[in-house]
């Protein structure tokens, strides 16, 4: 299941529908973006319960020195806070 940000309204997206990025403006009378949607506003988001039949945690790296001691932390990645 995905979920995104569009550009557009659904009448002017059945307006564009079919026509090149390029006559965009020309349809819509502004300056617009050249996609309905861009990659970077879109979500994918999956069941958590569909994600239980994968052993994740048995898939990942042995990050402790040689295999023993205590695991180094993984990095939070910031940008999704």
């Amino acid at each position: 299941i995905g979920r995104a940000i569009i550009n557009f309204t659904s009448e002017e997206l059945l307006r564009l529908r079919g026509r090149h990025s390029s006559e965009f403006e020309a349809i819509l009378g502004y300056t617009c973006p050249p996609e309905a949607c861009h990659r970077g506003n879109v979500i994918l988001t999956v069941d958590g319960d569909s994600l239980r039949s994968f052993d994740v945690i048995g898939k990942l790296p042995d990050t402790t020195s040689a295999g023993q001691g205590k695991t180094k932390p993984i990095k939070r990645n910031s940008s999704f806070s």
